[in-house]
């Protein structure tokens, strides 16, 4: 009758530091079909396939590229042609001697400023893979989250399948003993109630798990779920130390791309110093004068940075080159916090499930004892429904507890390990 708890028994005894779910957890439903079962794994590559949210910074890429091909473009010469004197020209004479002159100008770019833009443009397209590097784990959290949460209201549908069996199998005892006169009928009212409390249980839990299933189903961008049942146990790594954590810390998104960070902002600088040199305006072409006359015109041009060498763009590109140590300080104190955060709570919790278990183990052994009592008459109704109400209590915990440290030790995996196994390969050159 318990082949279930005893199931997520053993899983805390085989390993206290990682508790898992039943391979084969159901949602029970009345109008349920069948259909395929889903892994954790098959979630994560439909949401790494189909999310709408990738895809948009998948498409970013290739404004990156054409962002980055405007960049390295040059500046286009102008062709222009001027009339000069249209209305007249001599003061004693009617006639009218129009000046035509046609010139092709260019702006030579000094400074190197062309390939300063480029440059921060292939910057921002590389830190934009440490963005897309940190959306893939946080949708990888999400995932994994879910799966959670529709594995734990699994786990409780379960055990409130088994309760209502072991209630309604008190009801039959309960019945024959007020059938014989031992019992007053009003126990059987007790009885009934109880069994009316699973059955709101057991509608709520199936409500609940219906729309944690569109909630999954929704990371991949699908309207309605194609599953029913979730496949397999959560293979989440364990085991490491401490401080071999504390070194995949370092690894996490929000703290790897603060060296590139620091090549952008002095980039920056460079950028915003050869602003301050003045660009190169050439002119040259023809100039006609009736009746048959022609002459070669030639101009230059260079502005005068006596008023703006751009110095507020250089100094706040300075300021925050300044600012760079003491910034990625401050982040990788929170992320370290963060993370010291979820590693004693993931610890905590996990205790915390062992301690439950050796509790819902008592009251098992608890409730078979008083089953057979009160099958020898040796003690009342009131302490088998007793036993029974505190078994369905402490194994209702003992899921709750089982959930919390699951969805600790995913919290405590996000600053540590890649939550999207599909992500893996994809490495910073792609975004070069």
């Amino acid at each position: 009758m318990f082949k279930f708890l005893v199931l997520m028994s053993c899983i805390l005894l085989v390993n206290p530091d990682l508790p898992a779910w039943s391979q084969n957890a159901e949602v029970f439903s009345a109008d349920a079909k069948p259909e395929p079962r889903l892994s954790l794994e098959q979630a994560l590559q439909r949401t790494y396939r189909d999310n709408p949210r990738l895809w948009q910074w998948r498409q970013e890429q290739t404004l990156w590229n054409s962002r980055e091909l405007q960049a390295g473009l040059g500046l286009n010469p102008e062709l222009s042609l001027v009339a000069e004197d249209l209305l007249g020209s001599a003061a004693f004479t009617s006639d009218l001697f129009t000046q035509f002159t046609l010139s092709l100008a260019q702006t030579l770019i000094l400074g190197d400023k062309q390939n300063a833009r480029v440059r921060l443009i292939q910057l921002q397209k590389q830190l934009a893979y440490w963005d897309y590097k940190l959306q893939l784990q946080n949708l990888g959290l999400e995932v994994h989250q879910t799966y959670i949460r529709l594995l734990a209201l699994q786990a409780e549908q379960q055990v409130v399948s088994e309760m209502q069996a072991n209630a309604q199998e008190v009801q039959r005892l309960l019945a024959r003993a007020v059938a014989v006169g031992k019992l007053a009928p009003a126990v059987l009212i007790q009885s009934e109630l109880a069994l009316k409390k699973l059955d709101s249980e057991a509608l709520r839990l199936q409500i609940q798990s219906q729309s944690e299933r569109h909630s999954l189903a929704a990371l991949w961008g699908a309207t309605e779920p194609d599953f029913s049942q979730l496949n397999q146990s959560l293979n989440l790594s364990g085991g490491r130390s401490l401080s071999d954590l504390e070194q995949a810390v370092l690894k996490h998104p929000r703290l790897a791309r603060w060296e590139l960070d620091s090549e952008y902002r002095q980039s920056l600088l460079k950028e915003a110093e050869s602003q301050a040199i003045p660009d190169l305006n050439l002119s040259a072409g023809f100039r006609y004068h009736p009746p048959l006359s022609w002459g070669a015109v030639f101009s230059i041009g260079l502005p005068i940075p006596a008023f703006n060498s751009n110095q507020g763009k250089i100094q706040e590109a300075r300021l925050r080159q300044q600012m760079w140590l003491k910034e990625r300080q401050l982040e990788e104190n929170r992320v370290q916090g963060l993370f010291k955060q979820a590693y004693t709570q993931a610890q905590g919790l996990s205790q915390w499930t062992v301690l439950v278990k050796q509790q819902q183990d008592l009251a098992q052994n608890q409730y078979q004892l008083a089953l057979k009592a009160f099958q020898a008459g040796k003690i009342g109704s009131l302490e088998l429904l007793y036993s029974a109400q505190n078994l369905y209590l402490l194994s209702q915990q003992l899921a709750e507890a089982q959930r919390q440290s699951l969805l600790a030790r995913v919290d405590l995996l996000f600053y540590t390990d890649d939550l999207m196994p599909e992500s893996q390969g994809l490495e910073l050159k792609d975004f070069n």
